[in-house]
């Protein structure tokens, strides 16, 4: 199979499952517009902190993590069909953590009379908030069908476009993998660029004091799928490092050192090295985003993200010498 149609399937794999998810929960909101409204109660409101699946990679090559996320967890009563019936949605949108955890608390306070939102033939579906916006579904199809359309054009028009650069540069044979290799270099420059600014920002964040929790090595499987459908997998490990912090009275956790690189290595020295720069019970000093408390490191910047720059340079200058400009 030529690269172009595994890229092109791969490609319309992943936009296929994006409008079917968008779609499946289209069809729940829509279902939830017509559920019964009753009086309830907040019984319970407080954060609760995660473990989260998390992965990174690309689709054949890939790194299978967790990482610490922070949500309002909010439980409430009411009654139904003479029943007294328990819940704990907030929204009917998805709720991935890290987002809103003060407001959602101050929103809900134990005691709080709320309106409940509930199926009358399964009562046990229910949630305070059942409204969300048509308006990011509109722009999920319209990406969805923009991707699919660019996918098609662009698979009817390689060809065409390697003859009009190879008229340009030389050694045609190599043009298709020159432009290749440099749009895989122009994303890693952007991912790069995105990771900088990212750690850049940290340096104006207010800090808290925190403690240790726990720091300690962790073992991540990786996998790889070849061509052939055969699949290989392996361990790697990586130092994680818990700790625990409040910001105006609300208790989060985390366990992100800094938006540096996550380093994974095949051998546990490196990460026991690194997680042994942390002591648990010992006081940290904590940077954390005062619009979004939920998001914390423990070190400013982004250490080690110039790597990911060498690799974008390297990839680059593998492209210019598939095309002949080197």
């Amino acid at each position: 199979m030529e690269l172009k149609w595994l890229l092109f399937g791969i490609l319309m794999a992943m936009d296929g499952l994006v409008m079917v998810a968008a779609a499946t929960k289209y069809a729940e909101v829509k279902r939830a517009n017509i559920w019964a409204a009753v009086a309830g109660k907040i019984t319970s409101s407080r954060s609760e902190a995660r473990r989260v699946d998390r992965s990174s990679g690309s689709g054949l090559d890939r790194t299978v993590d967790t990482e610490i996320r922070n949500f309002a967890t909010v439980a409430y009563e009411f009654h139904a069909d003479g029943k007294k019936q328990t819940g704990n949605r907030i929204s009917i949108a998805h709720d991935v953590g890290n987002y809103q955890v003060a407001e959602k608390l101050a929103k809900y306070p134990v005691g709080a009379k709320v309106t409940v939102f509930y199926d009358r033939n399964k009562p046990t579906d229910n949630v305070l908030e059942r409204e969300m916006s048509m308006r990011g579904f509109e722009i999920t199809f319209l990406i969805g069908a923009l991707v699919a359309t660019v996918a098609v054009l662009a698979m009817l028009m390689t060809e065409n476009v390697g003859a009009i650069v190879a008229q340009y540069v030389p050694q045609d044979g190599r043009t298709s993998g020159g432009i290749f290799v440099t749009v895989m270099a122009g994303f890693m420059a952007l991912f790069a660029n995105a990771i900088y600014q990212r750690g850049q920002a940290t340096f104006s964040w207010p800090k808290v004091e925190g403690v240790v929790a726990s720091s300690q090595v962790d073992k991540v499987q990786s996998y790889y799928l070849r061509g052939n459908g055969v699949m290989y997998y392996w361990y790697m490990f990586r130092s994680r490092t818990v700790y625990d912090y409040r910001v105006n009275g609300v208790a989060y956790k985390s366990d992100r050192a800094s938006y540096g690189a996550q380093t994974y290595a095949s051998f546990t020295l490196l990460a026991k090295r690194e997680a042994e720069r942390f002591v648990p019970g010992d006081s940290v000093e904590v940077y954390y985003d005062p619009k979004s408390p939920e998001r914390a490191v423990l070190v400013r910047g982004a250490p080690g993200q110039w790597l990911i720059w060498v690799v974008a340079l390297a990839l680059f200058a593998v492209a210019a010498r598939l095309i002949g400009l080197i």
